[in-house]
């Protein structure tokens, strides 16, 4: 069959409608709306539910979202810095480092699931239409389906629904068919399913674990800026040992020097300067094997840092001086009965243990209601309106009003659910009271390490300065033909040994202290990632 020119742009002009409707469909799909919607209700919910306790509120947004005015600036280029100080390395590694990028994401997450269980509660609204198109008789038929619902925080469900279909004769008979039907519902749980505290425990959970992941952020920061400052310290501490085996390299090339001279002078035999030959061999070799250890663990820094290994990285040997400046001691500050008390009110991980046994109480509440008769009740009103057009439509209404019963004769899988429950509630007690013991456990340990790393870098003092004293005195008795080469070697090499030893005791000493802190919770992050004592 042909149809005319005309006949098509009729067709045309009658399908606009139909154009118009998708039209305004694919201009509501705007999926950078809903990421902007999804972002401001799940910093909503962070920003209402953060606490004092949690830490300044900074650096805690996902990357793809505006910071605040307290972040450090994502705009943040290493290349600025020449020399990278510690606190630098540490704002550094708060942008970039990737496992706190994704601590911010489980953030994000934990409040995202949140919307989804307040969406229960919220007034839904949707609507959908539909319409075919008959080419044999020229009929365009429409029908639309509009609902909104609500439940209730006691379980109750309100709901409203409208239908609606429209048969229009595109061509030739101009007249309409209109049918209508609105409904509304009350559906009411009177036994099993009702009640505030049953209804709502989906959402009742879904904002504690909001508090959880907020908690466990907080930890982790606290966490990841010690870690920083230890890796840092680790690097200058390789830093550090590679230039005192330099500076023993180089002093043993000239004592061979030495040596040789010596023997060919006849004051010392040739096995000797053998020997120092052997020693200053083998200290080239300790020399290297320093300097690649340094290079390997600063490019494992710079992955730390979240920087390429190939990145022009300089450290700042001036923080291990500040750190020989500190007051080196064997006391916390805090008794240890006080320490413990301390952290026992202050460990997030211990406060989360706590509200997870207040959940496996309330998980077994609702398993235990799930065991009982379910019965409801619901009434409904609708209206129908029926007619040939718009101005003709003739209405009638009824009412309806229905109850269901569920006896409870099979309840084998709610038994075994609430059985479970049961055994979860008493798993969580055993879970808080090791998390409990783990608390004390901690800060006894921290307490013993930092008077064990007091005393071991007091005991590294002394023997660096009788090393010190040792070689002093070897060089002056071979110098008087008193000692053989032999003695300084062995002198040289414990002083190499102190050295390194006492630098690695400062940095042990500082490591236990920060943990201390931490573990007894009085690490305080601030806003440009460096930590300051809370207590």
């Amino acid at each position: 069959m042909n149809f005319s020119p005309i006949q098509h742009f009729k067709r045309l002009s009658n399908l606009k409608f139909v154009l118009l409707l998708c039209a305004i469909c694919l201009v509501g799909c705007n999926s950078e709306k809903y990421k902007q919607e999804a972002d401001g209700d799940v910093y909503q919910i962070i920003d209402q539910v953060w606490q004092e306790e949690y830490g300044p509120k900074a650096n805690y947004r996902v990357n793809d979202v505006k910071g605040t005015e307290n972040d450090i600036s994502r705009d943040l280029d290493p290349n600025n810095f020449d020399v990278i100080s510690l606190a630098q390395a540490v704002s550094i590694a708060t942008v970039q480092n990737r496992n706190y990028q994704e601590e911010k994401e489980l953030l994000y997450e934990a409040a995202l699931q949140l919307t989804e269980a307040q969406y229960d509660f919220d007034p839904q609204l949707s609507s959908m239409f539909s319409g075919t198109y008959n080419d044999a008789s020229e009929a365009l038929a429409l029908s639309n389906s509009t609902s909104f619902e609500r439940m209730l925080a006691n379980g109750a469900k309100v709901s409203i629904d409208l239908a609606s279909d429209w048969i229009r004769i595109l061509m030739g008979d101009r007249s309409t068919s209109i049918g209508t039907i609105l409904t509304s519902t009350l559906t009411l749980p009177l036994l099993k399913g009702s009640g505030e505290h049953i209804a709502r425990e989906g959402l009742t959970q879904a904002e504690r674990d909001v508090i959880y992941q907020l908690r466990r952020f907080s930890q982790f920061r606290k966490k990841f800026v010690v870690d920083i400052i230890k890796e840092y310290y680790s690097v200058l501490q390789s830093y550090d040992r590679a230039r005192n085996e330099q500076s023993n390299y180089n002093g043993l090339v000239i004592l061979e020097e030495r040596t040789s001279l010596l023997a060919q002078a006849g004051r010392l035999p040739f096995f000797e300067v053998d020997q120092a030959s052997q020693q200053t061999l083998s200290a080239k070799n300790d020399l290297i094997d320093a300097q690649q250890s340094y290079k390997s663990n600063l490019d494992s820094f710079k992955i730390t840092l979240g920087l390429p290994t190939e990145y022009n990285l300089v450290l700042d040997p001036e923080e291990l001086s500040w750190l020989y400046d500190m007051e080196i001691t064997g006391e916390a500050g805090f008794t240890l009965e006080d320490a413990v008390n301390i952290a026992l009110s202050y460990r997030m991980d211990l406060k989360i243990e706590n509200d997870r046994l207040q959940d496996a109480k309330r998980k077994v509440v609702v398993a235990e209601d799930a065991l009982r008769a379910g019965l409801s009740i619901s009434a409904s009103s609708s209206i129908v309106g029926v007619g040939s057009r718009a101005s003709d439509i003739s209405y009638g209404g009824v009412e309806t009003y229905e109850f269901s019963l569920d006896l409870p004769l099979d309840r084998l899988v709610e038994r075994n659910a609430y059985r479970n429950t049961l055994l979860q509630h008493e798993k969580q007690k055993r879970a808080y009271s090791l998390a409990h013991d783990q608390v004390k456990l901690d800060v006894r340990e921290s307490f013993r390490n930092l008077k064990q790393a007091a005393i071991g870098f007091q005991i590294s003092e002394q023997s660096l300065e009788l090393a010190e004293k040792r070689v002093e005195s070897n060089d002056l008795l071979l110098e008087a033909g008193r000692a053989q080469i032999r003695d300084l070697l062995e002198a040289q090499g414990a002083l190499i040994r102190a050295q390194n030893g006492k630098t690695s005791a400062l940095i042990q000493y500082t490591n236990t202290k920060l943990d201390l802190l931490r573990n007894m919770e009085i690490l305080q992050v601030r806003p440009d990632g460096y930590w300051e004592q809370k207590l």
